[in-house]
């Protein structure tokens, strides 16, 4: 099934409930609480994808609730940006943007989302930063610039959740708006919808393996930030979703059985790689528990973790040094990319594309 959805694997998480049972670095940890003894969904849940939404919306909503109250000041908007927020706004956009192809209304959803979430990242960015150039001794006057954006940012938010309705205290509020929305939709049917999810996310792991990503690059259209987004979701807070998809218990992806499988194919075949991810490659790759619940390999899930973790921590770096005057090292450039070369040979997206493409092929 071929995609046109461009964006982030992020909605490889959202889509689905992805719940991992691999480890994760101390950082993704502290941000994610992973379960492993999930249920499988019932496929006879036709509010399924109301529920995927419905817990997004209330837990933004008690974010807003417990930062902002009733109305969003410059006194409490900090509190916004310190919390977790964006996590939810990052899932719910992406959510909307995958199901945008087939509901448009919910292009309204992805905007508006997107909208708060740049508000509030604007103001934490510019937080990090000042934090950033106190504890590296800074000048005086590149912290005090450094001040003044961070007052900059905080009214910004505080005039977007105004202008856009995002306070509570308004009857018509963003949160009912969006509720509204989602309820009034007119869903598919449980198997329906798993089989646009899975194609469309077959898809847009494949459109990342195929792109040319560049590392040594900041801020390019194939640059280091924007790989970034694309693995963000699977450091995102996994316990808010259930269901459709488990990971294995594969932890060696050296020995990964599909990758054993997927390069015997090729061999036998005398053919590319490229290739096979048609229908032929399919019933050796047969994955799943039942057909409810699809499995993804750990192992690969696991790579993905440790991607993110460094792609973050030297995106962050050069941003905070960026704002005092300085420049990142080549040589931690040279890290991410051999990150990014190590994932290519080990050909770590394509292979999970592949698998979603089996869950794709049992899907009812």
């Amino acid at each position: 099934m071929k995609t046109l959805i461009k964006s982030s694997c992020f909605k490889l998480l959202v889509a689905t409930g992805l719940v991992v049972t691999s480890s994760c670095a101390a950082k993704l940890a502290r941000e994610s609480r992973v379960k492993e003894d999930v249920a499988p969904l019932d496929p006879a849940a036709a509010d399924l994808p109301i529920s995927r939404f419905e817990k997004l919306l209330t837990s933004i909503e008690n974010y807003l609730r417990s930062s902002t109250g009733d109305e969003a000041t410059r006194a409490n908007i900090e509190a916004l940006a310190g919390g977790g927020i964006r996590n939810d706004l990052f899932k719910i956009q992406n959510l909307a943007d995958l199901y945008k192809k087939r509901y448009p209304q919910f292009e309204t959803i992805r905007s508006g989302s997107k909208a708060l979430e740049d508000a509030v990242g604007g103001l934490r960015a510019a937080k990090e930063k000042l934090d950033f150039a106190i504890g590296q001794n800074a000048e005086a006057d590149k912290i005090q610039r450094l001040r003044d954006l961070v007052e900059s940012e905080a009214n910004s938010v505080v005039g977007l959740m105004r202008s856009q309705s995002w306070n509570l205290g308004v009857a018509a509020n963003k949160i009912k708006q969006f509720r509204d929305l989602v309820t009034s939709t007119q869903w598919d049917q449980p198997g329906p919808d798993r089989q646009y999810l899975f194609g469309a996310l077959c898809g847009l792991l494949m459109d990342i393996d195929n792109k040319s990503w560049n590392m040594f690059d900041l801020n390019a259209e194939n640059g280091l930030h924007n790989l970034k987004k694309a693995i963000r979701w699977h450091r995102l807070e996994m316990s808010l979703l259930t269901g459709d998809v488990l990971s294995s218990e594969n932890n060696n992806c050296q020995n990964n059985q599909v990758l054993t499988e997927f390069n015997q194919f090729v061999t036998d075949q005398h053919i590319e790689a490229s290739i096979c991810a048609k229908d032929q490659y399919l019933p050796a790759l047969m994955n799943l528990r039942n057909n409810k619940v699809c499995q993804l390999s750990a192992c690969y899930l696991t790579r993905y973790d440790e991607a993110y973790t460094l792609l973050s921590a030297i995106k962050d770096e050069a941003e905070g040094l960026e704002a005092i005057g300085r420049e990142i090292s080549h040589d931690r450039l040279q890290q991410a990319d051999d990150m990014y070369q190590a994932l290519k040979r080990d050909q770590v997206f394509r292979m999970t594309s592949y698998e979603l493409k089996s869950c794709l092929n049992k899907v009812n």
